[in-house]
């Protein structure tokens, strides 16, 4: 399989790329906010049974979950099998507790593949399948599959309502991040910002929200559905 342009560094080498350290995609690094969001859950001393990633893609943060719950199962789902054989390849010190559905095109978990009462829903880059309307429908959808206490973990890009505030974050990313992390989007709607990434959360019914994580525009969000589950416990 060879990788489109987008998701490789700049001084790549041309040819197919495989990812080699767990957790770094092959051209980002999120290495660190993956990890943190499994800690996070860790430390509401929730454990999950079960980890579903929307867009998975490499499976990358569907594997610092797996790495952080031991007794946890994931489920993988990207809308084509494209890269089927890179995550499998990824994944396949987990053996049987990941399991492999193609489905959710444009980030819809509601579409039937995601089973509902999830612990862990997890998905990067709705902004580039989404605008503004479309992300809080995917919030919606989303937050109705939660089991109570289930968390729901997007990271993303975000809009700004002044170009000039964002053309100056994107300008510094040069010599930090790479330029643009995950696909290219996907439409050509404005994406939403922050806060009306934490207003898609609060009209889904998920008002323990937070920003876990920023950097230059990449922001992970983290929300937990009230209640308590069977996958938590006190600490």
């Amino acid at each position: 399989m060879t990788i489109p342009a987008q998701y490789r560094p700049a001084d790549a080498k041309p040819g197919p790329m495989k990812p080699i350290v767990p957790y770094v995609a092959m051209a980002d690094n999120l290495d660190v906010p993956r990890r943190i969001a499994a800690a996070v859950v860790a430390a509401d001393g929730s454990k999950p049974q079960l980890v579903v990633d929307v867009g998975s893609f490499l499976g990358e943060l569907l594997e610092a979950f797996l790495d952080q719950f031991p007794d946890a199962r994931g489920q993988w789902t990207d809308a084509t099998d494209n890269s089927r054989g890179l995550a499998g390849e990824r994944l396949a010190r987990f053996g049987d507790r990941v399991d492999y559905r193609v489905g959710c095109p444009g980030r819809n978990a509601a579409d039937g593949t995601v089973p509902s009462g999830v612990d862990v829903l997890a998905t990067s880059w709705v902004s580039s399948h989404r605008g503004v309307e479309g992300t809080a429908e995917f919030y919606r959808g989303a937050a109705g599959l939660l089991a109570p206490g289930g968390w729901l973990v997007v990271m993303d890009h975000i809009g700004y309502n002044d170009p000039e505030r964002e053309r100056r974050v994107l300008a510094a990313r040069h010599g930090f991040q790479v330029d643009f992390e995950g696909p290219p989007p996907h439409h050509d709607d404005h994406i939403a910002t922050r806060e009306q990434h934490l207003a898609g959360f609060a009209a889904a019914g998920i008002t323990d929200v937070d920003v876990v994580w920023e950097s230059l525009g990449t922001v992970l969000f983290m929300g937990r559905r009230a209640g308590t589950s069977e996958a938590t416990t006190t600490q």
